[in-house]
């Protein structure tokens, strides 16, 4: 009779361990269940531009007053994507659209075809304004440095500089060819104009006299 008991004992035993083996290894599947990272999203993802912002980007090369916008379907050529713009000049379309690349934001003339063809080849393409020019390097007034970064495509970040370092201006510039402008949230405006080595500074209203920003600036 005891060797029964003890049997019995053993058993219940056994099986209660097992029973405990097993809940921890479901525990611990589950815990390891719970920490897993989807790596299928790193940061390395490409945003692309959104469509208002990449209209805006044709409207800055147009004669508003004359010609509008208009959103086409999209279209992907060779691998690429591009928002697609009809234009409008009053009633009548243009035969040729603007193609905006939806990563880089750089315009392409589209043409009737549906291919894509570089910016000079659209219909309203005007050298003098759209054709591209450097916004990069140092330049010099008689008492202030300007230096400029491309920020992308479509801007650049200046900064402004007295002789002593010790007033100083930074700010962001949209570029229309060769021309730029930036305005702050109280209104100031400065306007840029670059010919050859040369940039001319236009300000809304007079600065500081010991620190104008007005006037010309050469490389």
């Amino acid at each position: 009779m005891k060797k029964m008991m003890h049997a019995l004992f053993f058993a219940i035993v056994i099986v209660a361990v097992s029973g405990c083996s097993s809940k921890k290894a479901y525990q611990e599947d589950k815990t390891n269940e719970s920490v897993q990272v989807d790596s299928t999203k790193d940061s390395g993802e490409i945003i692309e531009m959104d469509e208002k912002s990449a209209q805006q980007l044709v409207e800055e090369r147009l004669d508003t007053t004359k010609y509008s916008v208009e959103k086409a379907e999209d279209a992907t050529v060779d691998d690429v994507n591009y928002y697609i713009f009809n234009i409008l000049e009053g009633d009548k379309q243009l035969s040729m659209g603007v193609a905006v690349d939806k990563i880089s934001g750089e315009l392409y003339a589209y043409k009737e075809d549906k291919t894509i063809a570089p910016y000079s080849e659209f219909t309203l393409y005007d050298e003098s304004t759209d054709e591209e020019t450097e916004w990069e390097g140092s330049y010099k007034s008689e008492t202030v440095t300007l230096d400029l970064m491309p920020a992308d495509s479509n801007s650049f970040e200046f900064t402004f500089a007295n002789e002593n370092n010790t007033d100083s201006l930074t700010g962001v510039a949209q570029v229309s060819g060769k021309e730029a402008k930036y305005e702050d949230e109280d209104g100031f405006k400065l306007s840029f104009v670059k010919e050859g080595n040369t940039i001319t500074v236009t300000e809304s209203e007079s600065g500081d006299d010991s620190f104008a920003f007005g006037g010309t600036y050469t490389q």
